[in-house]
């Protein structure tokens, strides 16, 4: 069965960093993510429309939050200097 979720926000994964999709869409089909993005133009078996609520598909990254508005950004703990990280694991 193929099910569609329209979310007012979508967290994505394109060209190596997350990405923030306004009014997006994602499909799956049994346990597997088929599509991610603005728009799906095949058919679905079940259409979920979640409203302006935030959804990120497959827990892309743990670590991303997004601020206190989710048109603000989103923010990840990459960019951290490794000297510094390596710091507190030692």
């Amino acid at each position: 069965m193929r099910t569609a979720i329209k979310a007012g926000w979508i967290v994505g994964y394109d060209n190596g960093g997350h990405t923030l999709i306004r009014n997006g869409v994602v499909v799956f089909e049994g346990n597997r993510i088929t599509s991610v993005g603005p728009t799906f133009d095949g058919s679905v078996d079940r259409e979920i429309d979640v409203g302006d609520k935030l959804v990120s598909p497959g827990f892309i990254d743990t670590h991303v939050r997004y601020g206190h508005r989710a048109s603000h950004r989103l923010l990840t703990d990459t960019g951290r200097h490794s000297s510094t990280v390596s710091r507190f694991w030692r």
